[in-house]
């Protein structure tokens, strides 16, 4: 048996004013389910240049990493992620009410509703994620 190769990969949790920016991923794995912005970590990178540079690519908006939020591991046919999650601070530019842009491998962008959250498709992992961080209720 083969071992998979372990990718790192960043997320970006943005939380305001009772919404939270979610992606919704345009390739797999996970492709069509919602997630924070985010993507594996490039060469020469910190974990904060990839949360900050995977953000602007995929929503166009600017923001700041201020500590990490947690992890998550998932596995894909061909590979296992480590994504390591922070809590971002937009610029002053950017809030729940500027209009978001998806771009790169993210096929739409959205603010939703933190109570809303849950009734979406989200990709693996990240419901527990969020129950585990407290954004949203524990599912039944």
């Amino acid at each position: 048996m083969v071992a998979k190769p372990l990718i790192i990969a960043v997320g970006a949790v943005v939380a305001q004013d009772s919404k939270l920016l979610l992606v919704q991923r345009g390739k797999e794995p996970g492709a069509g389910t919602w997630a924070p912005p985010g993507g594996k970590v490039e060469p020469g990178e910190t974990l904060e240049q990839a949360v900050a540079r995977e953000l602007f690519e995929e929503t166009g908006l600017v923001g700041l990493p201020t500590s990490p939020a947690g992890w998550v591991e998932v596995e894909s046919s061909s590979a296992r992620y480590l994504i390591i999650d922070y809590f971002v601070n937009l610029d002053a530019a950017s809030s729940p009410f500027t209009s978001v842009i998806a771009g790169d491998d993210a096929s739409d962008a959205h603010w939703f509703e933190l109570s809303s959250v849950s009734a979406l498709p989200l990709a693996d992992g990240v419901a527990e994620f969020f129950e585990r961080i407290g954004l949203i209720s524990p599912t039944k």
